[in-house]
């Protein structure tokens, strides 16, 4: 385990069962920058994430002064979705699709998902790209995390 590092996050994260003390946004890729900015780190950061990613973290904070590099650590692969997914997304019954990013709403473009379903999505950033496939029966988490996520998936399949 881990002991005495600090980790800028937004949303919830495994960080703080690793050992770090975490400091957490719960908010944009700015609002991270403004937090990492008033902990005025005097250490190199490092960004660890997936291969896709939303925004430019490392960019911004170079920006504003503080050093950063990016680590990719895990690589989303595209999956088919199964017959039952298909049957639910196609068919009458009560959906509630969570949307956790971007890159996911664009990948739900590819299916043939009736007016009926209920979307949840991760952030405004991503009920705009919903918005722009043509879902309007959109809700958006409090918070970009999964824990505000399932709160609010729960709440409307209830």
């Amino acid at each position: 385990q881990f002991s005495g590092g600090v980790a800028h996050t937004i949303g919830q994260s495994w960080h703080r069962e690793a050992g770090f003390d975490t400091r957490n946004a719960k908010g944009t890729n700015a609002e991270l920058v403004q937090l990492v900015m008033a902990d005025k780190p005097v250490q190199p950061l490092l960004h660890i994430s997936g291969e896709q990613v939303t925004g430019d973290l490392v960019s911004d904070l170079n920006a504003v002064g503080i050093k950063a590099e990016r680590l990719i650590v895990y690589r989303q692969v595209q999956q088919p979705p199964t017959a039952a997914f298909q049957q639910a997304i196609e068919g009458s019954g009560r959906v509630v699709l969570p949307v956790f990013s971007p890159r996911s709403a664009l990948i739900l473009e590819e299916l043939n998902i009736r007016s009926g379903v209920q979307f949840v999505a991760m952030s405004e950033n991503v009920a705009s790209v919903v918005v722009g496939l043509g879902g309007s029966n959109i809700h958006v988490a409090r918070s970009p995390d999964l824990s505000d996520m399932l709160d609010l998936t729960c709440e409307l399949l209830s």
